[in-house]
Formats: C-alpha cells, structure tokens, sequence
C-alpha cells in the first residue's frame, strides 16, 4: 500500500479534514500515540538483535548465512530507533517537569530508569555476558574436527593493523600470501599507508622489489598515494626501483617534490574502502556497521538507560539552575536547523551508518552529544506545546507520513548507504544523507502515529506498558534462540519470523503475570492505578 494514501479514507477524516492534533490541544490529555511510538521503538529493538546472526556482524552467533536483506534491516532500524526514543524521553521528562516539578522528575528518572540499570547492571548484563559466551563457543560455524584453519596476515593488513600481523606470522601465516586478485599483502599495506605493518611484513620475509600484479612496484606506490615515510623506508631497505629522478632538498630525499606525488591518495583511499567491505575487521565487531560493540562488553543493551540516566539529570540541573519548570518557546526556524545541522556534524564523526553504540560506563563524548541533541529538541517540542503554539501539530497532516516514509525508505535510506559503502565512499554526504534520513523516519513514525493511534485502546496501553520489560529482558533469550535455530535448516525468513514471534508472545505473558502485579512492575511503570512515566 502507497503510505500516501493515509487520510484519504473516512475513517481517518471528516469532510476531507484530518482532525486536529489532539494529543496537543489539552496539557494533561494522555500522549496515546507517543506512548505507542515509545514502545514501538523499544520493541523494534528485539528485531534489530534477533537479525544481528543472519549476516555477518560480528555477533555472538551466526547462522552461516550473509543476507544483505537482514543486514539493510537492521541499518535502516538502527538509523533511527534510538534518536527517536531520545526525542521522546526529552518530550516526557520535560512534561514531568512541568506537571510535578523537578524534585519529583528527578525522583521519577531515578525509580524507572537509573535504579533499573543497577539492577539490571547486576543481573541482566551478566546473563547476557554468560549466554552470548556460550552460544558463541557452541558456534556451529566452528571448523570441523581435523580440519586446520589457515592463519592470515591480509587482515590486518586490510585494517593497518600490526598487532594482528604479527600475531598471524607468529601462528605461521605467510607474509607474501597471494590475495584472492593476485596482489600481494605488502603492496596492499602501502597503500593502506601503515608503515608499521609494512616493516612487519618486511622483517618476516616480505619482498619490497617485487612488483604487484599489475607490474606496479611497491615504491612508485608509496609516491603515487602519497606515502612519504614508507617511500623512503622502501628506498632505504630495497633500493629505487620505480621512481626515478629523486628531488633531494637540504642533502634529504624529499618525496613530496616528485610531481605526481599523492596523485592517487583519493583513489587509494576509496580502493581501501571497498576492499574492506568484504573482510571482517579483526579489530571491530562489524564491517557492516562498525558502530555497533562487540556483545560481551559494558552495560550490553542497557547502554541507553545509563545515556539517559546522564542527559536527563544535565536537563534537570540546568532546568533547576535557571529557576523556571519551563524553557523559552523556540520557533521552528530556529529549532530544525539548528538541530540537523548539529547531528549532521556528530553523524560524520561516527564511524558508519548510524549512531555509535557507547557501551562503556564513561561514554564516548560524541554519542551522548548526538542523543542529547534530539533530547534537547524534545524538550523544546513540549515548550512550544505547553505555550501553545503548535508546530508540532503539522505532523498530523495526511500527507507528511506518506512523504516523510516513502521518501526516507525508498530514497534517502538507498543513497546513504551508497554514499557510504559504495565505488566512491564520501563521508560528509554519507553523513548528511544519514541525518536526513534519521529526521525523516522521526516525522514519518511519530505523524502516522498521531493519524492512527492517538485514542485510548486497551491493548496498545498494554504493550506500551509492556515494552519496557520486554527490551531489558530479551538479549539472553534472542542469543538462546539464535544458537538453537542454528542447527536447524529452515528458511532464514521463517526462523527469524518465528524467533521475533516467539519471543514477544512469551515475554508479553511473563509482563502480564509475572512482572505489572510485582514491586518489579512499579518499579518499571509505577503501581496501576499510578501509571507515572
């Protein structure tokens, strides 16, 4: 179905007028549609890990397959799932603020999100450690009894990584292995530009004089991609051979002299790129999406709460600071580009699609600025609302989720991942066309949300309620039930469809009996007759 038709049908509009924003008319009138988006991107996390084992992500399993289905998947969820859960914790807490004030905000933050993280820390995390520990030792892709797998010196030639050379070498890989196109590990490491790794290859046999398969010497190389320090140590350990005519300034070879140097730095640069698009890193959880840690370190999948726990607390301090519940309204204008332009310059310093995940107690700066950021524009959604102006309610407009969808997932999405993994990676348009596609998904999810779900059903509230546990809970059962499918031979399709299912159903039913009528379901979502965010 074309998303642009939302809102043409009756039951959606009246007289050719989709009803107004409701959601935005009353300041104590329940958010429906915001609680459901909230636990809609909590859910989504549950397919985003349930994919991570059918392709090659460096995940505690895999199940022998690489589906590039799988593997767009979890890019185009992980692109916009958690900016969008910040923008909506910055919209809820600052609502808490202005209903209840700062000492019971902060005391709300602390009851459902930092006392679960310490419970979690202790419990959740080290099951997961234990499960993902075991279900990757049980690896059914492990090589079989008898059968010796060859060390390789070509990753971490590909990474420029001398560590993981020489920890080939020493298991007795072969420093002029021949590559899968006829080049050679010591050619392809001058290009990378690591000296390091080219005098380890070098000290273990590596032939410096010996042309590639195209006939190019390692030398002539060096100059043309603009490697100064590794022309002259080939210089100086296998003599000139490629370069002839060599400027010599202050009695010094001076490289940068020769004309053509640094010709193919670009060239060089995008050759590397791809080129490693095909081999995991051995230093990084992933070659698809390397912002994503490896799973057996730091809080797992709580990560967030800790993020929040910290970005939360800033707004309150500052909110307490200035001596008013409520901020001063900003006008669009202000707020949008402001905004992009803020987490388009955060976007590029990432190091692929999407957001890095920041596991570790002392996050990355960068990662808890980019989520502060949609925090922030949370926060001065709710300001505009509280004051009552409305730009906000634009979203509920028929068109905005069929533009807003159809133009991030069937445009935007395809050129950012060809802008960053393509013939010609660009990482500054890889960055902008991210962002582009990451606010685009938030209006789109957060707009058909508003048209569809903006009433009071019983069922919605229970999953919103239920989200919650349901993504603490899931890591340690999807790692289960991902190495369980592994020894079956069914179709990726259906084992993935009956993972995700599966999964849902039994932690719905361990929510409903199990967890809401529990201290452990006040903790989570308050007492039911007190549903506090």
């Amino acid at each position: 179905m074309d998303l642009t038709t939302f809102g043409k049908s009756a039951r959606w509009s009246k007289r050719g007028q989709l009803p107004r924003y409701r959601a935005f008319v009353s300041s104590t009138e329940r958010q429906h549609h915001l609680d459901a988006v909230r636990a809609f991107a909590m859910l989504l996390g549950i397919v985003l890990h349930a994919s991570l084992s059918y392709f090659d992500s460096g995940w505690a399993v895999n199940d022998g397959v690489d589906s590039g289905f799988f593997a767009v998947l979890l890019i185009g969820i992980h692109g916009f799932r958690m900016p969008l859960f910040f923008l909506l914790s910055g919209y809820f807490t600052a609502l808490l603020v202005q209903r209840r004030g700062i000492a019971q905000t902060a005391k709300n933050r602390l009851l459902r999100i930092t006392i679960p993280l310490a419970i979690g820390a202790v419990t959740i995390v080290p099951l997961t450690t234990l499960t993902g520990s075991w279900a990757s030792s049980s690896d059914g892709d492990e090589v079989s009894a008898g059968e010796v797998e060859r060390p390789s010196v070509w990753p971490g030639v590909m990474y420029g990584d001398a560590s993981v050379v020489s920890a080939a070498l020493v298991d007795g890989a072969d420093p002029a292995e021949v590559g899968s196109d006829g080049s050679l590990p010591a050619f392809f490491a001058v290009m990378v530009g690591d000296i390091d790794v080219v005098a380890t290859l070098h000290e273990a046999g590596a032939d410096l004089s010996t042309p590639n398969i195209d006939g190019a010497m390692p030398l002539s190389l060096a100059v043309w991609a603009g490697h100064s320090d590794i022309a002259e140590f080939i210089f100086s350990t296998a003599g000139s051979e490629g370069v002839d005519d060599i400027p010599r300034e202050n009695g010094k070879r001076n490289w940068e002299k020769i004309s053509w140097f640094g010709d193919g730095e670009n060239d060089s640069k995008a050759i590397i790129e791809a080129v490693r698009q095909a081999v995991p890193n051995p230093s990084a959880p992933s070659t698809i999406n390397r912002s994503l840690e490896p799973w057996n370190t730091g809080l797992h999948h709580l990560w967030f709460l800790w993020h929040l726990t910290l970005i939360a607390g800033g707004y309150l301090l500052l909110t307490q600071l200035r001596g008013a519940r409520t901020w001063r309204p900003l006008p669009v204008w202000v707020v949008a580009p402001s905004a992009f332009i803020a987490t388009a310059w955060l976007q590029m310093s990432m190091w692929s699609f999407g957001p890095d995940t920041s596991t570790s107690l002392i996050p990355a700066g960068r990662v808890v600025a980019y989520y502060a950021v949609f925090f922030a524009v949370g926060v001065a959604s709710y300001s505009v609302r509280a004051s009552g102006k409305n730009w906000m309610s634009q979203l509920s407009r028929a068109w905005v989720p069929g533009v807003a969808l159809n133009v991030a997932l069937g445009g935007v999405l395809w050129a950012a991942l060809d802008a960053a993994y393509g013939d010609a990676p660009n990482e500054t348009l890889a960055g902008v066309l991210q962002t582009i596609y990451t606010w685009l998904m938030i209006a789109g999810v957060i707009s058909l949300a508003s048209i569809l779900l903006n009433t009071s059903r019983r069922w919605i509230r229970f999953v919103s309620d239920s989200a919650y546990w349901l993504y603490l809970a899931h890591l340690p059962l999807v790692l289960i039930g991902q190495r369980w499918l592994q020894d079956v031979n069914w179709p990726i399709g259906l084992e993935f469809l009956l993972l995700v299912s599966t999964l849902t159903v039994v932690l719905l039913i361990s929510y409903r009996w199990l967890i809401r009528p529990t201290p452990i379901g006040w903790l989570l979502n308050g007492r039911p007759k007190d549903q506090a965010r």
